[in-house]
This record gives C-alpha cells, sequence and structure tokens, in this order.
C-alpha cells in the first residue's frame, strides 16, 4: 500500500454527543490522515447531530449504516472504507468514550512500521482518576486462555481468587524503556490500532458477534496466522468504561445477556468445546446473573430504606 495514512475509525450508535466530544478533541492532530463515523443506524435526532457536525469537513466522513449489525460489522465498514476510498495503512479503533492523545497515536504507529509481524497494538488503558492499571477489573490486555481458565474468568469469585493466574499481573505492564511493547494475547477494545491489511487478511472482527468477546476472537485469529499484538507500556489512554453501551443497554441482565451470546460463540467456534463444556458453562452464566439479580436487588432495598 502506498504511504503510511492512519485513519481513526469511531463507531456511534444514539451516542452523538459523546462522538461529538470526541471527535471536537482528535480532528486536528496530526497523526490521524483521516477520521471514519460510522453510525449504525442511530435514531433521527443522533444522525441529524452528526451530519450537521461534519459538514464541512473534509478530515471526517460520515458511513451511515441502513441497520445496527453491531460492533464487529460496523467497525468492519469503517475500516474497509478507510483502505478502499482513503488509502489508509492503518485503523485506530477508537471508542466514542476514550480520551487520547496525539503524540500516543503516532507511538502506536511507529511501533506497527518498526515490527513486521506485529498486526495489532494497544497504549495502557486506565480508568478516570486512576494512575495505575486496573488488573482485575478493567483489564488493558489479556491471555488467550483455555476453556477451563476462562470460564473461571467469568465467574464472579472465581476470578477474584485465581486473577494473579488468569490476568497479567501489574508487574507485568510497568515500563522497561521508551517505547516498550509487550506481547500479549488480546487487547482491550476500546482503542487499538491495526495494521489494516493483516487485519483482512484474517477476515477483519466476526460479524456473528454483535457485542463483547471481538478482543478474543481478533487475538486468536492473529496468533493463527503467527501475527503479534501488543500493547505498548510507556503510553496510556482514559476510558470512561461502557459509558455509550450504558446508554443503549441500560439493563444489566440485558448487557449480561449479550455478554453470554459471545462467549458461547467464541467457545464454541474457535476453542471448540465439548456438549459437557457448554452444560457447564451454561451453568457457570446461571451462577453471574444470580449474582446480579441478588445485587441489583439488594441495591434496590437500600435505595427504598434509604428514601425512608
Amino acid at each position: 500500500m502506498q504511504g503510511k495514512r492512519l485513519a481513526c475509525v469511531v463507531l456511534n450508535y444514539n451516542d452523538a454527543p459523546t462522538c461529538i466530544k470526541l471527535l471536537e478533541r482528535i480532528k486536528d492532530y496530526k497523526n490521524i490522515d483521516e477520521i471514519i463515523l460510522v453510525d449504525n443506524a442511530s435514531s433521527v435526532s443522533s444522525l441529524k447531530s452528526l451530519r450537521s457536525y461534519v459538514q464541512g469537513k473534509e478530515k471526517i466522513s460520515l458511513i451511515e449504516n441502513k441497520v445496527n449489525s453491531g460492533y464487529s460489522s460496523g467497525n468492519n465498514l469503517g475500516v474497509r472504507y478507510s483502505v478502499k476510498e482513503k488509502k489508509c495503512a492503518y485503523a485506530l479503533i477508537a471508542n466514542p468514550d476514550v480520551y487520547f492523545e496525539d503524540k500516543t497515536v503516532g507511538k502506536l504507529k511507529k511501533a506497527l512500521e518498526n515490527n513486521g509481524r506485529l498486526a495489532c497494538v494497544s497504549p495502557l488503558m486506565l480508568m478516570p482518576k486512576s494512575k495505575e492499571v486496573d488488573c482485575l477489573n478493567f483489564i488493558p490486555a489479556f491471555p488467550l486462555r483455555p476453556w477451563d481458565y476462562d470460564i473461571l474468568e467469568i465467574l464472579p469469585l472465581c476470578r477474584r481468587i485465581f486473577n494473579p493466574v488468569l490476568n497479567y499481573g501489574k508487574s507485568f505492564y510497568k515500563k522497561r524503556e521508551e517505547g516498550s511493547l509487550k506481547k500479549v494475547g488480546a487487547v482491550a477494545g476500546s482503542l487499538l490500532l491495526l495494521d489494516t491489511e493483516k487485519f483482512l487478511e484474517v477476515n477483519a472482527y466476526d460479524e456473528n458477534i454483535f457485542l463483547y468477546q471481538e478482543e478474543a476472537v481478533l487475538g486468536f485469529k492473529l496468533r493463527r496466522k503467527a501475527y503479534d499484538t501488543a500493547v505498548l507500556t510507556d503510553e496510556f489512554y482514559i476510558h470512561e468504561h461502557s459509558v455509550s453501551i450504558s446508554k443503549s443497554y441500560k439493563k444489566t441482565l440485558e448487557r449480561q445477556a449479550l455478554r453470554e451470546e459471545s462467549l458461547m460463540y467464541y467457545y464454541k467456534k474457535y476453542l471448540k468445546i465439548s456438549k459437557i463444556q457448554e452444560c457447564m458453562t451454561r451453568i457457570a452464566f446461571l451462577i453471574v446473573r444470580s449474582e446480579i439479580f441478588i445485587y441489583e436487588a439488594l441495591c434496590t432495598l437500600k435505595d427504598c430504606l434509604w428514601k425512608r
């Protein structure tokens, strides 16, 4: 591909204010050549706001998806457009609810340029007002675990007990030197830079997944092709976790149902689990749902008592 142009792909679904806030911050970044805004069949008012904002801004392209096809399909559409129409060699996938600097994009791009087998790289993720990586609840990267380890990760108590075995610890992310890269199984999907040629070679995101688990699937597909995924340990970004998702799917159990569907698909298609493992997975899902139900019931009771 001629040149090394970089596009930032941003996906919107009924959250125009958050998207516009992000675009306002990054529209003049020197390391971003194009911004591809993909709208996933939002409401008329949300889409109207985006149309009004992008008008006259040559750097920003708005793609209007006619159906809400999910995270994977929407981002694939943006990446393919960036390659075909804008001739970009790199695509930065950015959730609307992230904060990152121009220099961070430049360092991510340099990492891909200097490492021939590297296909996906991300800075470390921090939560608002946090100065350290959260290695339990909001992990920036994770190993590609076999099923028997991965099932422990979704169980509330087990993931806390076995966290040192299931995830990378804080020492793993310690900066060794400027531009230090650490190879990982997969990175969080909220902000990552892709080599578009390698990404499309593995057939991009799996569009059978609507939401959640895209990171593990992508990491799996890249590893299968002997491509690397890494985190850049001297750069950070801030993620207001699930701000956009929570606006679209307000109920916790509704989001949990999406997670379960995606997890089961990943286990069956990519980890090739048996029927017995499938049954055990469904039992694990019931345990998680029970915890959510009890927690929400206790919160409701607490609110009622407080009002009295």
